[in-house]
């Protein structure tokens, strides 16, 4: 458990309310689809990095919204790198979900 899902389950205690939710509060995923890029990573090769800035989610393919979004944004990303590359992308080897920040 990450110390996000301590706090949100000691939240439900706290409340009561031990039932509201699985390990996270209900949330939306909340993205642009055009908010990812692929890049070559030293050691890790060929990455794909997903923005969830302004998500309210965990960024955590252990939950079952998350694992779907990125499920979702992979194949968009594949076709646009087969678009761009000429290259088909069966699978993305390394998938980042990281917050880019403007401020």
């Amino acid at each position: 458990m990450t110390s996000f899902e301590y706090f949100f389950n000691a939240l439900k205690e706290s409340l009561g309310r031990t039932d509201a939710y699985e390990n996270w509060p209900d949330f939306e995923p909340n993205y642009k689809k055009e908010e990812y890029v692929w890049t070559v990573l030293s050691k890790l090769g060929e990455v794909l990095l997903l923005n969830c800035g302004k998500c309210d989610g965990p960024s955590d393919i252990r939950h079952s919204e998350c694992k779907k979004c990125i499920e979702k944004r992979t194949k968009i990303a594949a076709k646009d790198y087969h678009d761009t590359t000429g290259k088909l992308k069966d699978k993305w080897p390394v998938v980042i979900l990281c917050r880019v920040y403007r401020w």
